[in-house]
């Protein structure tokens, strides 16, 4: 009789340790953004403190876009092995000294060096955190995901507001302010982020049936693409879009609203999306999203300031609902190795479209903002054709393996 009540016992206190882990991986994304993503709301001061050109700004976010990028598949080869822990909470404390060290530099290149520290700090902590994520509640991916997504975005529409602020208030030096934050929350993941043990106390074998099938790595190459795809349109969106409403005359503040907008209408639809992907899939919601998305965008770039909030709003739930289902997608498809299929997702994404942001810098030097600004229109069209191919293949490999 006395082992029913202990037996429930134990599985609320599993529960709540679940739902402590997913809080703390949310919360610990919540800050990577508030730390990693001022840069734009910045750039401003930079350009006329240090003389810098359309092209040299586009370097900045290739170089923070690469180093958060490119060692993530490394990285969650890592955390798949050793659980993730120490990558987790190491990170948030790294990047809070190298956030807060943007503020003191007096030159370019040393600018080029704590941007990239600062970058490396997000490559150590999204394979795993997102795999933490979708290990803590398995059967809903999407929603998990999600909760661990939104987090981020509120850090993203958080970091320019706090950001201008800072700045408006005590100059560039006001970045040291981040140092504490980022402090605080190594200090919370140290003690709440759940290991990757399912994955780290096994044994993979060297060559398993999910590893050679083909058609795996077909469907995760077009889920890189995918990523690829938006994150070349919302760098370019997030980078060029405050130079461009700058030069239109609007303040500082004014810009980082608008920056805010997109942001917090990001997270939610990042709710909406995770769960509408649990009900019809994450293959039927991210063409339609994306399809809508192209005309909000070229409204945007060419809307005067009453108008442009709304339409910002508008892009940033669009695009906001799909984030997390590369994630959910990828780990879906790799299910094997969650935070190398995340880091493949994120890392290869993230930093290829480093190269259109500094791409899209030259196509401003030369021919202006707005036309290097719609050029982020062809990358967001190429997500609704590499979703709609990959929901053909995944439905007719489903329809094969039924017959």
């Amino acid at each position: 009789m006395s082992s029913l009540p202990t037996g429930l016992l134990s599985e609320k206190s599993r529960h709540r340790h679940l739902l402590l882990g997913l809080s703390a991986i949310a919360f610990g994304h919540l800050s990577l953004e508030t730390c990693n993503n001022f840069l734009p709301i910045l750039y401003p001061s930079i350009v006329s403190r240090l003389g810098l050109s359309y092209t040299q700004v586009g370097l900045i976010a290739l170089v923070h876009s690469a180093f958060g990028s490119f060692p993530q598949p490394f990285l969650g080869w890592v955390a798949d092995r050793t659980g993730g822990r120490v990558l987790g909470w190491a990170s948030l404390a790294w990047l809070g000294i190298w956030a807060a060290a943007v503020g003191f530099t007096q030159g370019y290149a040393l600018l080029l060096v704590c941007v990239s520290l600062m970058g490396i700090a997000s490559a150590m902590y999204h394979p795993v955190g997102a795999a933490s994520a979708s290990e803590v509640f398995p059967h809903r991916p999407g929603a998990a995901i999600s909760i661990f997504s939104l987090g981020g975005n509120i850090g993203a529409a958080l970091s320019p507001v706090i950001a201008a602020a800072l700045v408006s208030r005590t100059g560039m030096r006001g970045t040291i302010w981040l140092l504490p934050v980022g402090l605080m929350s190594s200090l919370i993941l140290w003690r709440y982020l759940p290991p990757l043990q399912s994955r780290s106390a096994s044994k993979l074998p060297v060559k398993s049936p999910v590893e050679i099938d083909k058609r795996r790595i077909v469907h995760l190459g077009l889920v890189i693409a995918i990523s690829t795809s938006q994150a070349w349109f919302t760098r370019v969106l997030g980078t060029y879009t405050p130079l461009l409403f700058t030069a239109r005359g609007q303040k500082e503040t004014a810009v980082s609203l608008i920056l805010f907008v997109i942001s917090i209408c990001s997270a939610l639809g990042t709710i909406a999306g995770g769960v509408l992907s649990d009900r019809i899939g994450p293959t039927k919601v991210i063409p339609v999203a994306w399809a809508l998305s192209v005309p909000a965008a070229a409204l945007f770039f060419r809307a005067p300031g009453v108008y442009a909030s709304p339409l910002a709003g508008a892009i940033g739930f669009l695009t906001g609902m799909t984030y997390p289902l590369v994630i959910v997608l990828a780990n879906q498809i790799w299910s094997h190795r969650p935070a190398l299929a995340t880091g493949l997702t994120l890392g290869i994404g993230w930093g290829s479209a480093g190269l259109g942001v500094t791409a899209a810098g030259a196509v401003a030097d030369r021919y202006g903002l707005l036309t290097a600004l719609n050029t982020a229109i062809l990358p967001a069209g190429l997500v609704v054709l590499f979703a709609l191919f990959l929901h053909v293949l995944i439905a007719r490999g489903g329809a094969q393996r039924n017959h």
